[in-house]
Formats: C-alpha cells, structure tokens, sequence
C-alpha cells in the first residue's frame, strides 16, 4: 500500500514539475522570476 502512496506522489510530484517549468519557461520572456520564487514553488509542488 505505502509503495503505491509513494508512487503516486512521485508521479504527481513530476507532473507539477514539468507544469512549474513550462509555465516559468512561458513566463520567462515577459517576467524574470527571481530562483527562489521558482524554488518556492517545485517546494509547494512536492507536498
């Protein structure tokens, strides 16, 4: 059961990363975000 909970987490733990990048690459040519602002956030990502 944990290995599930654990796989699931991981997938969407990837997920929200791609979706933080892609979305900070969009971003990047009309706003230079600060790292840790994006560090910030792949935090919040991870929970």
């Amino acid at each position: 059961m944990k290995k599930i909970e654990e796989l699931v987490a991981k997938i969407g733990y990837n997920t929200a990363k791609k979706t933080v990048n892609s979305a900070s690459a969009w971003h990047s040519h009309q706003v230079k975000e600060p790292a840790a602002a994006r560090a910030s956030l792949l935090k919040e990502a991870s929970k």
